[in-house]
């Protein structure tokens, strides 16, 4: 059968052949959904960042991100609830999510990704390794649903600081899955 009639193509078409990937003489057969099953999946994700330094203190609260490096999906807005990151519909799955902040000084800083306002997903901890330079990373795959939002939350053990108002404090998602 010829590739350009339309037809469909299956092993008996390529005698002798290869897929390339050490299965010799065995081609991708297409699933129900008429899709290679070995194909991935479109890349759907969001990389907020900071432009300006938003106050943290030691009370746990979610950080304002004013930017976005990329946002294929609509999952940020930048001007209303621009602390969340939220599932756009029909793209639930599993996600990749991971926050960082930045602070010019010394200071012990908590981090946490939350979900929907009220579930801790994951807590992590730094602290400065000189005057001016401090931060926290946290990173967890979640399954979440259309409409779900996460929050990247900070609080300091004392007073009241700044982040850094640059990349350097910024918060992504990344579908990994369905």
């Amino acid at each position: 059968m010829s590739l350009n009639n339309g037809g469909v193509i299956d092993e008996t078409d390529f005698i002798g052949t290869s897929s390339g990937a050490g299965d010799s003489g065995k081609v991708n057969k297409l699933n129900a959904a008429g899709k290679n099953p070995a194909e991935f999946v479109e890349f759907n994700g969001v990389l907020a960042k900071q432009t300006s330094g938003v106050s943290v203190t030691t009370s746990l609260a979610a950080l304002a991100f004013q930017a976005e490096e990329f946002d294929t999906n609509t999952f940020h807005d930048i001007s209303t609830n621009n602390s969340r990151l939220t599932v756009p519909t029909g793209k639930g799955g599993k996600y990749q999510i991971n926050g960082s902040i930045h602070f010019a000084s010394n200071l012990v800083t908590m981090i946490q990704i939350r979900k929907n306002g009220a579930t801790a997903l994951a807590q992590g901890s730094g602290t400065g390794i000189s005057a001016s330079n401090a931060g926290a990373s946290v990173a967890i795959v979640v399954d979440l649903a259309a409409g779900d939002y996460v929050e990247l939350l900070a609080a300091i053990g004392t007073g009241s600081v700044s982040t850094s108002g640059d990349q350097r404090t910024n918060f992504s998602m990344f579908r990994v899955g369905v």
